[in-house]
C-alpha cells in the first residue's frame, strides 16, 4: 500500500457526482527553520525525512533544504510553538508533529509517514520510496541486505555513526529517487552487486579478512541479488532498498565504477567488523543461558554491557527470552517468536507498576498497563507488541532515564512471567491484585515464588 499525501488527487467516480469536489486544503509556511534536530543514531525513517523535507518541505518550513542537522542523546519534550520560535524542527524526537513516538498501541506510524502526510507532495517516486521506507521500519522481517539493517549494521560498528550515516545515506536517496522517476532502462555492462564484491575482494582491499568472513557476505549478496531478479519487475516495492537494487540504479544513474565501489566497500567494511564482532559475542554467550518456566523449559539470557551484537548474537541462538542490560541501568527485553504474547503483557505491566509512585498507583488500574507505546505515568518505558520487546532507552534513544528496577529484580520478574502460578504469586507479593494496593519498593531482594 503506497502511502498517500494528505491533499491526494479526487478519484474519477467523485468528480461525475452532481456534489462539487472539496478544494484541496494545502498548508501554508509553518516556520523558518535553521536547524533538523533528531536523536543520535538516526534509524532509516529519521534520514528519509529530513531528505524529504529538505527536497519538498521549502514552502512549509523556509530554510530546511540548507538547515545544519543536529543530535540529541536526550527527549525534550517542547511543544511545536516552542520549537517553531527558536527555529529548530525536531524529527523522531520531542513528541512534536514528527514524532511518531507520541502515539499509543500499536505501531502505524513513522517519521516517514508524518512527514510525507504533512508535507501533501503528489510526487509518484518519492511516494514509492517512502512507502517502503515506512514499511521497514513498522514491520519485522526486514532482511539484512536492505537499507534498514544496514543502517543498524552502521551503528553498531562505527562510533561516529550519526554523522555518517547520513553522509552516505542521504546520496543514495538521491540516487533511488532518480531511477524510481525516470525508470531508467539496464545499463550498459550492468552487473550485480556480487560482481562488485569479487572485483573488491580480487583488489586485495579486504587482505587478511578470513575466507569465511567474505564467504559469508558474498552468499547474503547473492541472496540479495536473487530477490531482485526474481521479483515481477525491477521496481517491486520490496526490492526499492535491497543493497542489489541499489548498485544497479547506481549504474543506471550514470554513477562512475570508482563511486560505486567506495559506496559499497564502506558497505562491505561494516559487514566485516559487524560479523568479526558477532562471532565473539557468540563464543561470550555459551556461559549466559539459564533456563526456567516449570515443565516449559524455556531458554533465556541475561547480558550485562553495552555490547550492541549481543541481540543479534542471541537471536541466533534463537533464546525464547532476551533481557538486556547496559552500563547505566537501561534495560531491553525481548520474546523469541514461539513465545506467547501474553507474558510479554505481563512483564511490562509489573515492571511499570514497580516505577510507579504511591500516587500514581491511585490513578491507574494493573490491566491498564500493557498498552502498547508510552504509557503516560511511566514514559521511560516503551512497549512494542509488533516487534516483541519492551524497553527502557535504546541505542538511538540513550537519555532516557535508567530503571530503579535492580538487576536481581529484573530477571525475577522476567522468570516469573511465563507460568500462571509464578504470576499470580508474583502479583500477589508486590501487592497489585487492588487498584490501590500499597506500595512495594522495587529494590527488595527476592520473590516469594517457587
Amino acid at each position: 500500500m503506497v502511502l498517500k499525501s494528505t491533499t491526494s488527487d479526487t478519484p474519477a467516480k467523485s468528480r461525475q457526482t452532481s456534489k462539487p469536489a472539496k478544494k484541496a486544503i494545502v498548508k501554508k509556511t509553518v516556520a523558518e527553520i535553521e536547524r533538523i534536530a533528531t536523536h543520535t543514531n538516526p534509524h532509516t525513517d529519521e534520514v528519509f525525512g529530513i531528505w524529504y523535507l529538505r527536497k519538498f518541505g521549502e514552502y512549509h518550513f523556509p530554510g530546511i533544504h540548507s538547515a545544519k542537522i543536529i543530535f540529541l542523546n536526550k527527549d525534550p519534550e517542547l511543544s511545536d510553538k516552542e520549537y517553531d520560535a527558536v527555529k529548530i524542527l525536531p524529527i523522531g524526537i520531542g513528541k512534536g508533529r514528527f514524532d511518531e513516538h507520541k502515539f499509543s498501541g500499536p505501531r502505524k506510524h513513522s517519521a516517514t509517514s508524518l512527514i510525507v502526510r504533512f508535507i501533501a507532495n503528489k510526487d509518484k517516486a518519492a511516494l514509492l520510496l517512502a512507502t517502503e521506507i515506512h514499511r521497514c521500519d513498522i514491520k519485522s522481517g526486514v532482511r539484512d541486505t536492505q537499507l534498514a539493517e544496514i543502517v543498524k549494521t552502521v551503528h553498531r560498528t562505527k562510533n561516529n555513526g550519526s554523522a555518517t550515516i547520513l553522509k552516505w545515506l542521504l546520496p543514495t536517496f538521491d540516487v533511488l529517487y532518480e531511477q524510481l522517476r525516470f525508470h531508467y532502462d539496464i545499463a550498459d555492462n550492468e552487473v550485480g552487486v556480487t560482481g562488485f564484491f569479487d572485483k573488491i575482494v580480487e583488489s586485495k582491499w579486504y587482505e587478511g579478512v578470513e575466507e569465511r568472513t567474505l564467504n559469508s557476505i558474498r552468499r547474503r549478496l547473492q541472496k540479495s541479488e536473487e530477490i531482485t531478479r526474481n521479483c515481477r519487475s525491477s521496481t517491486s516495492e520490496s526490492t526499492y532498498t535491497e543493497i542489489d537494487y541499489i548498485v544497479r540504479s547506481m549504474q543506471r544513474v550514470g554513477k562512475t565504477p570508482d563511486e560505486i565501489y567506495n559506496w559499497l566497500h564502506f558497505v562491505i567494511s561494516c559487514m566485516i567488523d559487524d560479523r568479526k564482532q558477532f562471532v565473539e559475542t557468540l563464543i561470550a554467550l555459551r556461559n549466559k543461558e539459564v533456563r526456567f518456566g516449570a515443565g516449559d523449559g524455556l531458554r533465556a539470557c541475561f547480558i550485562q554491557g553495552a555490547n550492541p551484537t549481543s541481540l543479534r548474537a542471541a537471536n541466533h541462538k534463537r533464546y525464547d527470552v532476551i533481557a538486556l542490560r547496559n552500563s547505566i541501568g537501561q534495560h531491553q527485553i525481548f520474546l523469541g517468536s514461539d513465545v506467547k504474547d501474553k507474558n510479554l503483557d505481563v512483564m511490562i505491566s509489573v515492571i511499570r507498576w514497580l516505577e510507579l509512585s504511591p500516587e500514581d498507583k491511585k490513578k491507574v488500574r494493573f490491566e491498564d498497563l500493557a498498552v502498547a507505546g508510552e504509557h503516560e505515568l511511566v514514559k521511560h518505558w516503551y512497549y512494542d507488541p509488533e516487534h516483541r520487546c519492551i524497553f527502557n532507552g535504546s541505542q538511538s534513544r540513550p537519555g532516557v532515564p535508567p530503571s530503579l528496577i535492580q538487576p536481581s529484580i529484573m530477571r525475577k520478574i522476567v522468570a516469573n512471567s511465563f507460568n500462571e502460578e509464578h504470576i499470580r504469586r508474583m502479583k500477589e507479593y508486590f501487592g497489585i491484585e487492588s487498584t490501590n494496593a500499597p506500595y512495594i519498593s522495587p529494590e527488595v531482594e527476592a520473590l516469594a515464588v517457587a
